[in-house]
């Protein structure tokens, strides 16, 4: 979801760029099957942005997709791809002129040289992938990053707190991550918890994310104790949960996407990050100095697990720490 979400200024400078033709998306399902990451399509539809999709996966005919875009005709393609290599992006390239196009935005951009080069500042994600395309001038707003929610994204989530008696004081945490790597823990979790309900004692605590996050969610809340509570992990889908948080007081989570979600309603977000990536490029837009980080030697590994430090860097993020930056954000 977090790609999806950085990708969302690009994809609606493609669209005022080309405002009289009609966009399609063309993306991977989920390599989870949908049980940690959501489908593109699912963050990006009723939003105005894209006006068709293709998914596709390896398990799929690549004639039969290569068939579904011939008949549509394209002009061009964007190329919104996270490093290449000359070979992958070489063959990438061969893939769309089976397709019959040949005008090819930004995929010779992302090549492993430039990115190894990329590594060494602190560039955003959202901000390479603008300047792959061509929009060097480009500065990144809040507006570019919104959703574009609508009252049918709304409707269900306002269910959802009437269900719950949330009321309009409470504190969103998402515990899921994509990678093992950035994940805090669910101890350190589990004591933030106990030191919240001493100093955000007034605040309700909503938990949103996916299914298989729903037990260790439901812990969290035991711990919060009598006050008001609810664990709506697996009951909305993305742009729910965006309409949620966008009431929220504050946000807590890993680098993942719901983080990047509380950011696109522009709620305060705190992030609790591992040293996986350099600072800076998957930092949430608006909420850059809410972010946890260590700076360590080996940051910038792009490790999914971390066997041979035992995560050294994201577990050297105390609860107390967060909890500090927590009460200054709340100002309680």
């Amino acid at each position: 979801m977090g790609d999806t979400l950085v990708s969302i200024p690009a994809l609606k400078l493609i669209k005022s760029e080309n405002e009289k033709s009609s966009i399609t998306l063309l993306s991977n399902e989920p390599v989870d099957g949908g049980l940690k990451a959501a489908p593109m399509y699912d963050i990006l539809k009723n939003s105005g942005i894209i006006d068709f999709h293709i998914e596709y996966s390896n398990s799929k005919s690549k004639i039969s997709i290569i068939k579904k875009i011939r008949k549509l005709k394209p002009d061009l393609v964007y190329y919104l791809m996270p490093s290449r290599s000359i070979y992958q992006s070489f063959r990438d390239y061969i893939f769309f002129i089976l397709c019959g196009i040949y005008r090819v935005k930004g995929i010779f951009y992302n090549i492993y040289s430039i990115n190894k080069n990329r590594l060494n500042n602190n560039k955003s994600e959202a901000n390479r992938l603008i300047n792959s395309i061509g929009f060097n001038n480009i500065q990144l707003s809040k507006e570019l990053f919104s959703l574009n929610l609508n009252m049918k994204d709304r409707i269900n989530s306002k269910l959802l707190i009437n269900k719950y008696n949330i009321g309009s004081n409470f504190i969103a945490i998402s515990i899921g991550t994509k990678f093992d790597v950035n994940d805090w823990g669910q101890p350190n979790w589990l004591c933030l918890i106990e030191l919240l309900s001493d100093i955000a004692y007034k605040y309700n605590l909503v938990t949103i994310g996916s299914n298989i996050e729903y037990d260790r969610s439901q812990e969290l809340l035991e711990k919060w104790g009598s006050k008001n509570g609810a664990n709506l992990c697996g009951l909305t889908s993305p742009r729910e949960s965006a309409s949620i948080l966008e009431l929220a007081s504050l946000f807590i989570g890993h680098d993942s996407g719901p983080l990047h979600l509380a950011s696109s309603v522009g709620i305060e977000a705190i992030g609790i990050f591992s040293s996986r990536n350099n600072p800076g490029i998957w930092f949430p837009y608006g909420n850059e100095n809410n972010v946890l980080y260590t700076n360590i030697e080996c940051q910038g590994c792009r490790l999914d697990e971390c066997s041979k430090l035992n995560k050294i860097c994201i577990k050297s993020i105390k609860p107390i720490d967060v909890a500090i930056m927590i009460k200054k954000r709340l100002k309680i």
